[in-house]
């Protein structure tokens, strides 16, 4: 496959997912793909935050959703808009990859024509039972940690979301030796479920297995409360039940945002 051929099949994948992205702060929406050594891939979505430095670039998106599907093996990235300097050095310095840039666009461990054609999409989200207790939940959220990226803490976090229509997202910390661009379970797996069209969110499943103490982390607070604000928050407590919390519990007198909203968001397509 030429540059070109490769770099057309991104751009059908990238105009499918572009208009999922929750921009209504700019408007200017994004999406990226990460290539598998498989032929899979992962798509992700620009997310912003009412705290703009919480936004997560669609790149990040699809980068931390990769990372945490088991086994995989990342071949190449390529965004809808050109990749500036600071999304160039976090991908060059993403734990265990070693790409190059080939475009403005694309980042690749070899030449196009050796890359596996994207054929089918990698969707990491299940179905769950309509009926899921929350100490099952938090088992599955438990489960899920062990897929965490922790080179730099060695401390692991599961997190899974049930939506609406009992579907499951999961998401674990992954971490990048720029301790800015650590991306905590929670966001993770808020990242996938809005790039894969989840729905609300019902329940947050979140488990810190070695600490029974841990609860959500500021950040991740004011990103649930934005997104996922009728969610139930529950939290493992090792040996003893789940906790749960309404989300918008977690952060009182959070900021909404709802003032620097842009008043004509862009149309979707």
């Amino acid at each position: 496959m030429s540059l070109v051929q490769l770099v057309a099949s991104f751009r059908k994948i990238t105009d499918f997912y572009r208009d999922r992205s929750y921009v209504p702060y700019s408007g200017r929406e994004g999406a990226s793909v990460v290539l598998l050594a498989d032929g899979q891939y992962v798509p992700g979505v620009r997310i912003e935050n009412a705290s703009f430095s919480l936004t997560m670039s669609s790149v990040q998106n699809a980068l931390t959703t990769a990372a945490m599907i088991p086994s995989s093996v990342i071949v190449a990235i390529y965004s809808d808009q050109e990749i500036d300097n600071a999304e160039a050095d976090y991908i060059g310095r993403f734990p265990g990859m070693n790409l190059k840039r080939f475009s403005p666009e694309l980042f690749s461990n070899a030449e196009p024509s050796r890359l596996p054609d994207p054929k089918k999409v990698c969707n990491p989200t299940s179905h769950l039972p309509p009926t899921l207790l929350p100490d099952s939940g938090i088992a599955l959220a438990r489960d899920a940690s062990h897929d965490a990226v922790v080179h730099e803490s060695d401390f692991p976090v599961g997190c899974l979301l049930q939506s609406d229509s009992n579907v499951g997202i999961p998401g674990v910390n992954i971490e990048h030796p720029d301790w800015s661009r650590i991306l905590c379970a929670e966001r993770n797996a808020i990242g996938t479920a809005i790039t894969f069209g989840a729905g609300d969110i019902k329940n947050v499943y979140i488990s810190a297995p070695k600490d029974p103490d841990a609860s959500p982390c500021g950040a991740c607070r004011q990103v649930l409360v934005e997104l996922a604000q009728r969610a139930t928050v529950w939290m493992d407590r090792g040996k003893n039940s789940a906790m749960g919390e309404p989300c918008d519990q977690l952060l009182p007198y959070y900021f909404s945002g709802h003032t620097i909203q842009k008043p004509n968001p862009l149309p979707k397509r």
